[in-house]
């Protein structure tokens, strides 16, 4: 199975009748904060590396992405730490 992920930059005051619009019947918000890893000489990104730790509501995930054509199709592996 293949993941495509779409990330759009919505105004706050647009969101409620986006929303509406797109039929969406529930959402949820999860605070997140993300820390970021790489060599001093910046190996991993050079090589279109990604390695991330995220708190992600009470969890902390470890998360990779590499490789593919773009951002919405790239190689990414997760793991509950």
């Amino acid at each position: 199975m293949q993941e495509i992920e779409l990330k759009f930059l919505v105004p706050q005051a647009r969101l409620k009748g986006l929303m509406r619009q797109a039929k969406v019947k529930s959402s949820q918000t999860t605070m997140m904060s993300a820390h970021y890893f790489d060599t001093p000489k910046q190996e991993l990104a050079k090589s279109g590396i990604g390695l991330r730790i995220r708190l992600e509501g009470d969890e902390w995930v470890q998360t990779i992405k590499a490789g593919g054509d773009g951002i919405a199709a790239r190689l990414e592996h997760n793991m509950t730490l």
